[in-house]
């Protein structure tokens, strides 16, 4: 049985390494960003496992997660999901969704304090 994405299904070429250290975690999510300079999350699977975006071949320990959000390193991503964490600030979806709903598709996205 081969390893596959936990996202899109697709058969990975090479193991999933594991970071079960709080510490690797945080270093992990801090020194990383994306295209648009967004920090990189955890997020939780559809098979219950944590990973981390745009990084297939990652598995996270909880132990790691609850460990972060004990100390406030890390803060939900979305302030109504449980399943996605961030070094970043937390978007308020609701306040976003209103914003756009008044101000349409270009309204500025709105953040937690």
């Amino acid at each position: 049985m081969s390893d596959r994405c936990p996202t899109c299904g697709q058969p990975l070429r090479v193991p999933p390494r594991f970071i079960a250290n709080a510490g690797d975690l945080l270093h992990e999510m801090s020194t990383r960003t994306d295209e648009d300079e967004r920090p990189i999350d955890v997020y939780l699977s559809v098979n219950g496992t944590w990973h981390l975006t745009r990084t297939a071949n990652c598995q996270i320990s909880p132990v790691a997660i609850r460990e972060l959000l004990n100390r406030g390193a890390i803060r939900r991503t979305y302030s109504d999901c449980d399943e996605c964490y961030t070094t970043g600030p937390t978007l308020d979806v609701a306040a976003t969704l209103e914003a756009r709903r008044i101000h349409g598709k270009k309204a500025e996205k709105v953040y937690l304090p």
